[in-house]
């Protein structure tokens, strides 16, 4: 049994008459589907562990979550949040607690109540998860969670949504709870028999105070026989036995005693005692406002059947950008369609590059589809539900649980509602090559609207206030993971450390191909190879050193920190990810891209332009924008005019960008930034940035889990980490200290062999600097 499950005395007890408890209860029946079962609850508390890792993303949909505790395992409970990782994801359902309607009665229940994340979904069909056996990898970069489709054609009463979650920061456990059930017939279920023939009664006689069947009611209130008689027994009220007025229950305080009266201060039934002698009696009955009984729920029926305008106005909202999701969807798939017809004649392997696309946008879609198509029947389910609860609950229950739905309510309002802004339109370019829009971003489409007339529009205007900081799409899923190398008993400053960290820079340049010897020295920018055959020596040059680099790691032994190192230095993602990109284009897009990769730079050689462009943590190669030089501009190197060109081209949001500082002849260094730089918004960056310098083949990675690795400290200075690539005054004063809290080399052993930028000089003044971004 779980830990936790042993351990209430820790927990908070959350007070049966706070509002906090009835909202519980009522999110409780609302996910059982059963108004008229009686629920008996044995504890509520609150979790008294703190989750500081909790994903608290400003545009993310929060969804409750019930976890059953008897379908945990042994080693899962809520100290470790389960135990969730990307090997063991869990499966959370929102909604339905229970598969079947079969509820056992009288078996007692302990489910943790929890708080979700499930951020932008992978969708997959039930039948595929079959065919997987319920084996689920994690999702590829730019989704946070699966989400399993319903089985097809299997009736559900209730909302069920399965997510499989593969982050402990996507779960917050908030409460506990232990309940049994006692499952009752609906009070309108009850068979009432005719008090004169004990058949089905019809009607109810408010003056006979009987219940008549319809033959029994016609001949006693109808009887013609006797003119008189008939006269005053027909105008007795008779009403259906559904309209007769139900049972509120005995008063508490007064056993005896009928609840007569409703105080809507205290939103409790009274009786008549209470107002006489009790509580709400005397110089306390001025702070208490009461009304009938039955004249506050006939007011309540009305209020629950009219049409709540805020949701439905919602309901529209969806439903129109449903639409227009599906049309895009339509609009794609024709395009693709069209598009298919040429590529055949073309060339097979721009067929497979026109599926990869086409499943890429047509996911994201899907995924928005999800959202909005579940907020849609969530909306519908609770307006249907709340009438299946007047019409079965007893009435003090059912008062007792309206003020929980009307908060409920106001959770389905502010819930987001988002969907992604894309061009649906694939193109062929003159080329084998499928084109499109790389981007996408997650628009709030009642934020949008508030601000245009017509909402089939709102794609075609700017959103680039909407847009916030989110973790970059561009991750680099071409790095190879080494392998963990045992390192007890080892000696940090052996041998094998030096080797690994002279191994990054050739150390015999004559057993070198020519080009590996100081690819800095081949090719300045200034001197670009324009012509075919001039690019092809290009080509070959890069060809030579991934050969030269290749023949270094074979003299290093599998899993040794050597090749760790190695291959996490420029040169080794270099060569992962050049040869990735060749396997995905053909020959002439290859030489294209070196001739416009970083084109015009005056620091990078053409050989370095190539190291660096493949070293970016971009998802496809085949897929992002050429690199564009946005400073300096009119020759003022001021880090004030970069801030501005940021500002002034829109890019101070989530714009990747490169600072490349030339500090002598041919050392070059920098820093990757995954988000623009602004002086508003001075922390942001996430931990794709990293450092460089390309003389000496270094390559810092960011240590996860920091909140952010760039900064603006003044107007006139930057940082990468804290103090690892500190620029000042303008670029004049660069200082390096690499400590492993923000950036690391290789692994921590390496770690205390480079503790800067440049080694043995933590403080230079670069000759020149330039910045590039990537916006399209």
């Amino acid at each position: 049994m779980n830990k936790f499950t042993n351990d209430f005395g820790k927990n908070v007890q959350v007070p049966a008459d706070s509002e906090q408890f009835k909202q519980i209860m009522y999110n409780l029946t609302l996910n059982l589907g059963i108004p008229s079962a009686e629920i008996m609850v044995d504890h509520l508390s609150t979790i008294p562990y703190s989750f500081a890792g909790f994903n608290k993303g400003e545009n993310e949909n929060y969804l409750e979550a019930w976890v059953n505790q008897d379908r945990l395992d042994e080693d899962q409970n809520i100290e470790n949040c389960f135990n969730i990782n990307p090997d063991r994801p869990m499966k959370f359902t929102v909604g339905s607690l229970f598969d079947n309607n079969d509820i056992p009665e009288n078996t007692e229940f302990t489910f943790i109540i929890c708080k979700i994340s499930v951020g932008r979904s992978l969708v997959i069909s039930h039948k595929k998860f079959m065919e997987m056996g319920g084996n689920l990898e994690k999702p590829p970069q730019g989704y946070d969670s699966i989400f399993v489709e319903n089985e097809p054609n299997k009736k559900r009463s209730l909302l069920s949504y399965q997510y499989f979650l593969f982050s402990d920061t996507r779960v917050q456990p908030r409460f506990i709870i232990k309940f049994k059930l006692r499952l009752h017939l609906p009070e309108d279920a009850h068979i009432v028999e005719c008090e004169g023939c004990r058949e089905n009664a019809v009607v109810y006689c408010r003056n006979d105070k009987c219940y008549l069947c319809e033959d029994c009611d016609t001949k006693i209130h109808n009887d013609n026989t006797d003119q008189d008689k008939m006269r005053v027994l027909s105008k007795h009220e008779r009403v259906p036995i559904s309209e007769k007025h139900k049972n509120f229950g005995k008063c508490n305080f007064h056993p005896e005693r009928d609840f007569e009266f409703y105080c809507e201060n205290c939103d409790l039934p009274i009786c008549v005692d209470c107002m006489v002698i009790g509580n709400h009696a005397g110089d306390n009955a001025k702070d208490h406002m009461t009304i009938n009984i039955f004249e506050k729920y006939k007011e309540t029926l009305h209020r629950c059947n009219q049409e709540d305008a805020n949701l439905s106005k919602k309901k529209n909202l969806i439903n129109t950008n449903i639409n227009l999701i599906k049309e895009r969807m339509k609009e794609l798939e024709q395009c693709a369609k069209d598009l298919e017809q040429e590529i055949y004649k073309i060339l097979k392997n721009t067929l497979k590059d026109l599926s990869v696309k086409f499943k890429k946008k047509i996911t994201m879609l899907k995924s928005d589809l999800l959202e909005l198509n579940r907020q849609n029947q969530e909306i519908e389910h609770v307006q249907e539900y709340i009438k299946e609860q007047s019409n079965q609950m007893p009435p003090v229950s059912f008062l007792k649980i309206f003020s929980s739905y009307q908060n409920y309510k106001k959770k389905l309002q502010e819930q987001k509602t988002t969907i992604t802004e894309m061009q649906v339109q694939l193109k062929l370019d003159g080329k084998p090559i499928i084109t499109t829009d790389s981007s996408h971003r997650n628009i709030d489409i009642e934020d949008s609207n508030r601000e245009k007339k017509n909402v089939m529009d709102f794609s075609k205007n700017s959103i680039v206030n909407q847009i916030t900081q989110k973790s970059t799409k561009f991750r680099s899923q071409l790095i190879n993971k080494a392998t963990k190398e045992e390192l007890k008993g080892f000696n940090p400053f052996s041998s094998s450390i030096n080797n690994a960290k002279s191994s990054l820079v050739p150390t015999n340049p004559s057993q070198m191909p020519s080009s590996y010897k100081d690819p800095n020295k081949e090719f300045r920018s200034g001197e670009m190879l324009e012509k075919p055959d001039q690019r092809s020596k290009i080509k070959k040059k890069i060809e030579d050193l991934l050969t030269g680099f290749e023949k270094k790691l074979e003299g290093f032994q599998v899993n040794s920190i050597a090749t760790e190192a190695v291959q996490r230095s420029l040169y080794g993602i270099f060569a992962q990810n050049y040869h990735a990109f060749q396997e995905q284009v053909i020959p002439s897009v290859v030489e294209d891209t070196f001739k416009n990769v970083f084109k015009g730079s005056q620091i990078l050689s053409d050989v370095n332009r190539i190291i660096l462009y493949f070293n970016l943590p971009f998802y496809e190669y085949t897929d992002i924008p050429m690199p564009r030089k946005i400073f300096p501009v009119s020759q003022d190197y001021s880090i004030k005019a970069m801030l501005e060109a940021f500002e002034k081209k829109g890019l101070n949001l989530r714009q990747p960008n490169v600072i490349i500082m030339k500090v002598d002849k041919d050392l070059i260094v920098g820093g990757y930034a995954s988000h623009g730089w602004s002086i508003s918004e001075k922390k942001r960056g996430d931990d794709s940035c990293f450092l460089f310098n390309l003389k000496q083949n270094f390559r810092f990675t960011c240590v996860p889990g920091k909140k952010h690795y760039q900064e603006t400290i003044t107007k006139d200075g930057i940082k990468f980490g804290d103090t690892d690539l500190v620029i000042m005054n303008d670029f004049k004063v660069v200082t390096s200290e690499i400590t492993g809290e923000h950036f690391i080399f290789g692994s921590h052993l390496l770690q205390n062999k480079l503790d800067s930028l440049i080694p043995d000089k933590k403080q230079f003044e670069p000759e020149s600097v330039e910045v590039w971004s990537f916006n399209e």
